[in-house]
């Protein structure tokens, strides 16, 4: 991993006290989609009252665009529905990466096969004949 790239650190917010099914999803996608990808990228949830010093990445709902203090700490700040959110989430790593902000993560030495008797259920599993 080059010296300039380190972990990406997004971190979706919410309003003190209330925390929206459908933020609560979102949050669930963006986690997902970057666990996924293998990017070496930290996605957390957080009310807007206990925001982490570091934020590279802060993804707003729409009610709470542009207030607070919060958004001058980020780097970069998110905001919109669900859809929208996944795409401009994209188009960012595909620029910090081509700018060598952010790298993929070091694989996990740890693999599992999954078995059923002795047919393997996983594609880990499987070797080629």
């Amino acid at each position: 991993m080059s010296s300039t790239a380190r972990q990406l650190t997004v971190v979706c917010a919410h309003a003190e006290g209330t925390l929206p099914t459908s933020w609560f999803r979102t949050y669930k996608q963006l986690k997902r989609k970057v666990k996924r990808s293998g990017l070496n990228a930290r996605v957390s949830l957080a009310p807007t009252t206990a925001l982490p010093e570091r934020i590279d990445v802060l993804v707003l709902p729409p009610t709470l665009s542009g207030t607070g203090d919060y958004v001058e700490r980020a780097v970069t700040c998110l905001t919109g529905p669900a859809d929208q959110l996944q795409r401009d989430l994209d188009a960012l790593v595909d620029r910090l990466r081509e700018e060598g902000r952010v790298e993929y993560a070091e694989p996990d030495a740890r693999t599992f096969a999954t078995h059923v008797g002795f047919r393997a259920t996983g594609e880990r599993a499987r070797l080629d004949d």
